[in-house]
């Protein structure tokens, strides 16, 4: 059931999630990243495993914690996700198991230069077993 769609805003690019838990919304999330940062047709493959902890107040708080993070993991590391298993969400803990590769500007060219995700616009929410989020991120 769940989705992603990405959105455009003056300068920066956005993405709207439904899922049907938050665990899924959270492996969403990391496919809607990928998308903005390598555009629609991008091809990662799952050569190696990296386990992420973000921690924060609220299911907003770690969205965009994971987001920050997976941004991290490009501008850092070199390496991109192509999705996320093993989401584990403990009160204010999100446990991930990312799969993905070394970053290779041949194989992988980006669509954008993503700066940060943005709390302006952020949330996530819980209603009648539907989870949506809304996110931000400044390019």
């Amino acid at each position: 059931m769940g989705e992603v769609r990405i959105f455009g805003t003056t300068a920066d690019e956005g993405m709207e999630i439904k899922a049907e838990t938050a665990e899924e919304l959270f492996a969403l999330a990391v496919r809607g990243f990928l998308t903005i940062l390598l555009g629609e047709h991008h091809r990662v493959n799952p050569r190696e495993s990296i386990t992420l902890q973000v921690e924060g107040e609220d299911p907003t708080e770690l969205l965009v914690g994971l987001v920050n993070e997976l941004i991290y993991l490009f501008d850092a590391r070199k390496w991109v996700p192509c999705k996320a298993s093993k989401v584990k969400l403990k009160g204010g803990v999100l446990e991930a198991t990312l799969e993905g590769e070394s970053y290779n500007p041949q194989n992988h060219p980006p669509a954008v230069e993503i700066k940060a995700a943005t709390y302006h616009g952020a949330e996530v929410s819980e209603e009648n077993g539907v989870w949506r989020a809304r996110l931000i991120v400044d390019l």
